[in-house]
């Protein structure tokens, strides 16, 4: 079909560009070819120039740039969701060079961006809510102090989850965990900075008492939390998130009318297994439903190489 050898010799093109783009003969090669090819090709291989987009390599870096730029202006609906993860990313290249385009995107979808930031930072949110964020980090914590003796990893550990929740709450969820656990995690940092000032392991072994004993609170309620309430968790996808111009994820064609997402379901079921991943419904402005699993623990850029793979191979079918 013709989207399947789109993909491929755009694959076979990038491959060019990604080894040999330093080399001024090819850059200049493609940048007169691309102005021949309908942008919509392009459209294809997206997750392959995000993932590219900080390339130590000047000319493919360059090209890369004006290729997302170009995409944003003709199908910013297509580019705002991988662009945003981008910009979120721990390393200083890849979150400089998102926030590039992103910038350059504000110019003419600027509320685009600001819906799609907002789904964006209270998914985060809700993919990993606090009582599993400490769960996790006590969990490591304990290890390092128990079985590594590496108590300045464990502190390394604990101090951004201290630092999150001295920031204080935004959610109903948020508060009652303050209300549950903030007394006694607060009283264990207290030992944890006098420890840090004395070396004394005494006030160790009491930060510990408090840690253990809230780590095994959370654990039992982990365990018999099965759903969730939207406006307990995220007010702001409750209240703002409502007639959106933005696209429900995956839904976009070029040339077609948006679906765009008319609101998220107030119930989030969580799915049992080790990571939690939670199963979310977006209404669309189609009037359909669209169910998507939210899962905060892991990285799926592997994940979507391969359903990227598995498409092309149900195209030679």
């Amino acid at each position: 079909s013709k989207v399947k050898y789109c993909l491929q010799n755009t694959l076979r093109l990038l491959t060019l560009l990604f080894e040999y783009g330093q080399y001024h003969e090819v850059y200049e090669a493609i940048t007169e070819g691309k102005r021949t090819v309908p942008i919509e090709v392009w459209l294809y291989v997206l997750p392959q120039l995000i993932a590219r987009i900080d390339s130590s390599k000047p000319l493919v870096n360059k090209l890369i740039h004006h290729l997302l730029i170009d995409i944003g202006q003709q199908h910013p609906q297509a580019l705002i969701y991988p662009l945003i993860v981008a910009s979120k990313s721990i390393v200083h290249d890849r979150e400089f060079a998102a926030n590039r385009v992103l910038n350059n995107m504000r110019e003419h979808s600027h509320t685009l961006i600001h819906q799609a930031l907002i789904i964006s930072e209270e998914l985060i949110r809700i993919s990993v809510l606090w009582h599993e964020k400490w769960y996790k980090g006590l969990q490591v914590a304990l290890e390092q102090y128990s079985t590594n003796r590496n108590i300045s990893g464990m502190i390394e550990t604990l101090e951004p989850l201290h630092a999150t929740i001295e920031h204080g709450s935004t959610t109903v969820n948020e508060r009652k965990f303050l209300d549950s656990y903030g007394n006694d995690l607060t009283e264990a940092h207290e030992y944890i900075r006098r420890f840090q000032q004395t070396r004394d392991q005494n006030e160790l072994i009491q930060a510990w008492h408090l840690y253990y004993q809230v780590f095994t609170c959370i654990r039992t309620q982990l365990a018999n939390i099965t759903s969730l309430e939207l406006e307990h968790i995220s007010p702001r996808l409750t209240i703002n998130c409502q007639n959106l111009e933005l696209a429900v994820p995956g839904t976009y064609e070029p040339h077609k009318s948006s679906i765009t997402i008319r609101n998220i379901q107030s119930s989030i079921k969580i799915i049992t297994s080790k990571q939690r991943p939670r199963k979310i419904s977006i209404k669309g402005s189609d009037g359909y439903e669209y169910v998507f699993l939210l899962k905060g623990h892991e990285d799926l850029r592997q994940d979507e190489r391969v359903m990227q793979l598995f498409g092309l191979v149900n195209e030679f079918l």
